[in-house]
């Protein structure tokens, strides 16, 4: 471990004795600050380009500009097909540098970035400017809404009335939900405005949503337009029926409310089927998922459930895929 820097002239390659009183040892503060900037700076990758320029005697106008290519790797002058993604710009310019040794003496080489396209984060949903953005800096959730305008809104006659419905939005990354409420965010708790990761998924959902959501165990898994009021049975027919070969019919989660603080229950169909339950009747927002195999406990598949459902979402949005509808369903 790094306890100072030492500050030595050197003769021959053997450094003087230097007494205790001359070195120098950065502090706490500023150890911790060179640490995060470390962690936080940017690593190439495919997609990227780069500007190199070569000092020194008879360099003059060896200028290029480099993509990184699908390999990962940059190539300039002499120095061909030089790793360069997962580096930052100063990893890679070392390399450079050594790779450009054996042709050139004591090469002293500029790199500058042309276009930083390869980490990129997505927001979707109930924002004025949907898509993939470039994450070349450090961005938080909150930088990221505001890069997008902000939410959608609607002019009434009360005023302008943002649609969005934060209690149901969520930030995904590698396929699961983070601990993020961003309603909390927006009411001033600033540890929900998390840094964001290449790939990260940002939802932004509506409070226009007429929709309930059909998961899990059925024929045609999706959307379920609710035109009319429609049960948790009637969402299941609309979505083809039950996969019968997999689908536990005795025990269908049905989840509500917020994302970070989701409510379940437990609905037996075939007991609703045969009179003996109450067949509940869906609000907006309301998951209904069937699951593949026997569980005892909400508590075990109700993350399960949301991640299938956050995950429909994305692709809903994506795709732009048309919702079940269940217009005229009695």
């Amino acid at each position: 471990m790094l306890l100072g820097l030492t500050m030595a002239a050197t003769v021959s390659g053997v450094a003087d004795p230097v007494p205790e009183s001359a070195k120098v040892v950065p502090s706490p503060a500023a150890q911790q600050q060179r640490k995060a900037q470390g962690a936080n700076a940017y690593k190439l990758g495919a997609g990227d380009t780069l500007r190199f320029r070569l000092h020194g005697a008879g360099a003059e106008g060896l200028e290029q500009a480099s993509p990184i290519s699908p390999d990962g790797t940059v190539s300039y002058l002499q120095a061909k097909q030089i790793r360069a993604a997962g580096l930052t710009i100063p990893q890679l310019r070392s390399n450079m540098e050594q790779a450009l040794a054996v042709y050139h003496r004591d090469p002293k080489l500029i790199v500058t970035p042309v276009e930083l396209a390869s980490k990129r984060y997505t927001i979707l949903g109930s924002i004025r400017e949907r898509g993939t953005f470039a994450l070349n800096r450090t961005t938080t959730l909150l930088e990221a809404i505001a890069n997008s305008k902000g939410f959608e809104s609607k002019e009434t006659s009360a005023g302008v009335n943002d649609l969005a419905d934060l209690k149901r939005s969520f930030v995904m990354r590698d396929g699961q939900r983070l601990p993020v409420d961003i309603e909390r965010l927006y009411a001033g708790d600033m540890r929900h405005d998390v840094v964001l990761r290449p790939d990260d998924y940002i939802y932004i959902a509506s409070n226009q949503n007429t929709e309930a959501y059909v998961l899990g165990a059925v024929s045609k898994p999706g959307r379920v337009e609710l035109t009319v009021p429609t049960t948790v049975t009637g969402a299941v027919a609309m979505a083809a029926g039950f996969d019968n070969d997999k689908a536990w019919k005795s025990r269908v989660l049905l989840v509500r409310g917020s994302m970070t603080a989701p409510q379940s229950k437990v609905i037996d169909l075939k007991a609703v089927l045969r009179g003996a339950e109450q067949d509940p009747v869906l609000n907006p927002g309301d998951i209904v998922y069937v699951h593949a195999k026997p569980w005892a406990f909400a508590e075990d598949i109700i993350d399960v459930a949301a991640q299938s459902f956050m995950q429909g979402a994305i692709v809903a949005e994506l795709e732009d895929r048309p919702a079940i509808t269940v217009g005229g369903f009695q």
